[in-house]
């Protein structure tokens, strides 16, 4: 299976359970050195209905990732990780299905927990997703709080997302 480089998942918009608003529109927060990302409130109305569709179509997930087809790959979940009060939401590719738990490696650097870093193994219960996302013949599926973050773009910044990704998103 190909690989991305690291700083695609970071792209891919990891959520964070931060204590601020989220905008209609937001721009991503740049650190030196890092790829940007969002800061999310907790609560975020939308999130929580893109997490819940992510959960409610996760066997189409399963079936893909026990049986993939040609042209299906990068299969990830994303859970959130807790420090504490903190939490980040990270993808988790590299996966496996034991019929209670995924298994794979963090695929994105955490931003506010120390604990977890990329590369490290993870499991992630089944009620524990809150997103999954695999590439069919170049494009996004599933993917949820991906679509949801990408909306709240600026234009400009959507359209350099855009750009940026290995696949479609429509």
């Amino acid at each position: 299976m190909p690989r991305w480089p690291l700083s695609l998942f970071v792209l891919l918009l990891p959520l964070l359970a931060a204590c601020h608003e989220a905008p209609s529109a937001v721009h991503p927060l740049q650190r030196p050195g890092e790829p940007a990302i969002l800061l999310v409130a907790e609560d975020d109305v939308d999130l929580r209905k893109a997490t819940e569709q992510a959960r409610q179509s996760l066997d189409e997930f399963l079936k893909a990732l026990q049986a993939p087809q040609t042209g299906q790959t990068h299969f990830l979940v994303k859970a959130s990780f807790a420090d504490g009060r903190r939490s980040d939401a990270l993808w988790v590719g590299g996966l496996t299905w034991d019929g209670e738990r995924f298994r794979g490696r963090v695929s994105n650097e955490p931003f506010t927990i120390s604990h977890v870093k990329a590369g490290k193994e993870a499991t992630v219960a089944r009620d524990e997703v809150l997103d999954w996302m695999f590439v069919e013949k170049g494009r996004l599926r599933g993917g949820y709080t991906i679509r949801v973050l990408r909306d709240r773009l600026a234009k400009g910044e959507r359209e350099r997302f855009e750009r940026g990704l290995p696949f479609a998103l429509e």
